[in-house]
């Protein structure tokens, strides 16, 4: 190689260092914990959709638990103990409003918060899942500001 085009290529190496994580005075406020942790339960029978939302639940500093279907979610709110659960409305065998009706008649969980998942809007479910013990419902995928709403104890519509 000449010495031109080694100048050359000596002259296109450089490097860079970039830290591993921001600074905590520099974190997004959309991120990390929201207050006291809550422990959610998500129900739904897409698995990918139950993890992925799961990751953003504990990614947010709080506890999550997922079951695949109804029968499953109902076993495990004795040994879980949900503040919040995050159901899905349509699952084969026990559907989220047969979920939501068994969770209100047990008086032990009088106090979970219980919000439907549903691809379709509020406004053509509202009435439905009012009157099977939903406090709210949101649209899936749920964002992260939802989600973060959510957390925080706002009601979704």
């Amino acid at each position: 190689m000449d010495e031109h085009n080694q100048t050359m290529s000596e002259d296109r190496n450089f490097g860079a260092q970039l830290p591993l994580a921001p600074p905590t005075s520099a974190r997004d406020d959309t991120v990390g914990t929201v207050g006291a942790t809550e422990r959610v339960l998500i129900v739904d029978d897409n698995r990918d959709a139950a993890e992925s939302l799961a990751m953003l639940v504990e990614l947010i500093g709080n506890e999550a638990a997922v079951a695949y279907d109804g029968a499953s979610a109902l076993s495990m709110l004795d040994e879980f103990r949900p503040s919040l659960i995050l159901l899905d409305l349509t699952m084969p065998g026990m559907s989220g409003f047969e979920v939501a009706r068994a969770v209100r008649a047990r008086a032990a969980h009088a106090g979970i918060r219980l919000v439907a998942l549903s691809g379709r809007s509020a406004d053509e479910t509202q009435a439905e899942t009012r009157a099977a013990g939903f406090d709210g419902q949101v649209v899936k995928p749920v964002d992260l500001p939802t989600l973060t709403a959510l957390l925080a104890g706002s009601a979704p519509t």
